[in-house]
């Protein structure tokens, strides 16, 4: 991580270090910097202070949600730019994350995809990983998908859902300490 620092830091549009921000995104429950679990990353990161673990680092150091992040940068910068009411941003990767978005402001921790239909876990069937593992073909995933969002509908209306991730391959966590 020191040498992507440099490389940013070296760029001449780099805000001086006491102006600098570094975020740093988790598959986990992120309250005031501190990461509260781990269905997707190793269980020690459970009660970490992320923001003391990272203090070394130059600038303020911001920890939260992976999910809630792409939801706030779809809001400000992409897909919902603009746009008023609720959006809700789903993460289809190693699980399922969310985001909730009411206009521009963040309701973290939405963790939508711990919520059960029939009777199973949505992240265990509707994730990217789950999808591969099972070699479901893209058209019976996608009903599958549609039956989970209208699902989540049933319980968070939304203006508008955005769908985003990436694949689980390659992806490792590793321990805090």
């Amino acid at each position: 991580m020191d040498r992507v620092l440099q490389k940013l830091a070296s760029h001449p549009e780099c805000p001086a270090e006491e102006q600098l921000a570094v975020g740093v995104t988790f598959p986990a429950i992120v309250i005031d910097n501190v990461v509260l679990s781990a269905a997707n990353i190793d269980p020690s990161w459970i009660d970490c202070d992320a923001g003391q673990l990272l203090s070394a680092l130059p600038g303020r150091t911001a920890c939260l949600n992976d999910a809630d992040a792409a939801g706030l940068a779809e809001a400000r910068y992409g897909a919902s730019d603009g746009r008023s009411g609720t959006i809700m941003m789903i993460t289809l990767g190693t699980g399922v994350g969310s985001a909730l978005i009411h206009d521009g402001v963040l309701v973290p921790n939405s963790e939508l995809g711990h919520v059960e239909l029939d009777g199973v876990v949505a992240e265990t069937v509707f994730s990217a990983r789950a999808r591969e593992r099972n070699q479901q073909p893209w058209d019976e995933y996608g009903k599958g998908l549609a039956r989970y969002l209208a699902h989540l509908w049933r319980i968070q209306p939304v203006s508008q859902f955005i769908i985003g991730g990436a694949s689980p391959l390659g992806l490792r966590t590793s321990s805090p300490m």
